[in-house]
């Protein structure tokens, strides 16, 4: 049993060194096409409209999250009553809230809810 143990531990390591190795030499390569000047992606998936139907499909999906709804006006009254950042992401994560990818909120998560659902601190 032991024996079995080691062959697949030892395959694993080898199929992550492998996985690495591949990782690295992709990286590279699209750096080395990157240099030459060619620019990588698809143009025609770069029009206007497509930029404002991915704004728009990242907007509804945000809509469509309770979690993600029901905290904006807890960290519009905790902003607005002059608490940082951190203070707000600590008090939504210790209530049981999470993001709309089912994470904890970070500064940066809140401070970008104030900011796209121009939330003001009226304590100057």
């Amino acid at each position: 049993m032991n024996q079995n143990l080691l062959v697949s531990e030892l395959l694993a390591i080898i199929s992550s060194y492998e996985k690495d190795i591949h990782s690295r030499r992709t990286i590279m390569a699209l750096d080395k096409i990157k240099l030459n000047g060619k620019r990588l992606g698809s143009p025609q998936n770069l029009t206007d409209v497509s930029r404002q139907r991915s704004i728009e499909s990242r907007k509804a999906k945000k809509q469509q999250c309770p979690n993600w709804n029901t905290a904006i006006p807890i960290i519009s009254k905790l902003f607005y009553q002059g608490n940082g950042l951190t203070d707000i992401a600590v008090h939504l994560n210790t209530n049981g809230y999470k993001t709309k990818n089912n994470k904890m909120f970070t500064a940066t998560t809140v401070r970008r809810l104030i900011i796209e659902n121009s939330i003001r601190n009226t304590t100057g």
